[in-house]
């Protein structure tokens, strides 16, 4: 999908920025404005809540992101939501946070439905909901929304009001991935649906399965990710797709545990040294 009128503007405003040119920046802005341009008015908003080149007015950005809302800038009260959810510049309301961030949804706004779908998929804010959130992620992830992906990828991961399905949450997984390639949450869960390591799905996968959950593994290995240290010892332990070698899964069992991985900490009290000073686990 290409990008929003708004995006577009955003993109030539920082342009100018980067370079120092003010004047052209506000020129453009303020044309688009007398224009009627909704995605000029809500940028200009959010110079006023700022201070960017110009006096800070909290209250004139307000009423200007209200402006360009009603004038279809959809991209507008995902501005004003994070506004009352931070309350640094106006008092905290999240109820109102919520409200635009529906808003936005409703006016078709892929970002918001992601919001929308993770606020009720994890009770954010007081407010949960599944039916609701898995709604807003399927509408999200269609339009090409990486939060709305990897919440439809959990739903589907977990079964939330839906059959546990690994397959498609490791589809959608794969999804967020190409969107947010350091996404490390998504790579561990993605290598935990194909490899299946503690057994919940049932799965008994073949070579290239395992052979793609090594590969996000090491990625998030790569990353730091404690999770995919803990993986990578499983795969070690078990010998699938490396040789199998307690010593190497030794190693990130006690890289992950040492780091305050408690599940790590916990598999790592099963291993031993014998007489050569190799680990084994008793049998």
């Amino acid at each position: 999908m290409g990008m929003s009128k708004y995006d577009e503007l955003v993109t030539q405003v920082l342009n100018y920025l980067d370079n120092r040119d003010w004047d052209s920046a506000y020129s453009l802005l303020k044309n688009k404005e007398l224009q009627g341009d909704a995605a000029a008015i809500a940028v200009l908003g959010e110079f006023y809540i700022n201070g960017i080149g110009i006096p800070e007015d909290v209250e004139m950005g307000i009423e200007m992101l209200k402006r360009a809302i009603d004038a279809g800038c959809a991209e507008a009260t995902g501005t004003l939501a994070t506004l009352y959810l931070q309350g640094e510049k106006v008092p905290t309301n999240e109820r109102l946070a919520i409200n635009y961030i529906k808003q936005g949804a409703d006016m078709g706004n892929s970002v918001a439905m992601g919001k929308m779908a993770s606020v009720y998929l994890y009770g954010s804010y007081g407010v949960q909901d599944n039916r609701i959130a898995l709604e807003w992620a399927q509408k999200a992830a269609k339009l090409g929304d990486p939060l709305g992906m990897e919440c439809l990828a959990v739903i589907y991961d977990d079964g939330i009001d839906v059959y546990r399905n690994p397959m498609q949450a490791a589809h959608w997984y794969r999804e967020v991935l190409n969107h947010e390639p350091e996404n490390t949450f998504c790579m561990y869960r993605l290598a935990v649906c194909l490899a299946d390591p503690f057994e919940e799905f049932n799965l008994h996968p073949g070579y290239g399965m395992l052979e793609e959950a090594y590969f996000w593994a090491c990625k998030g290995v790569e990353k730091g990710d404690l999770d995919c240290h803990m993986l990578v010892a499983w795969f070690y332990e078990m010998g699938n797709v490396v040789n199998h070698d307690y010593d190497m899964a030794y190693k990130y069992f006690r890289i992950a545990a040492d780091n305050g991985h408690e599940m790590s900490a916990e598999l790592i009290k099963r291993y031993r040294k014998n007489i050569f000073g190799n680990y084994y686990i008793p049998q």
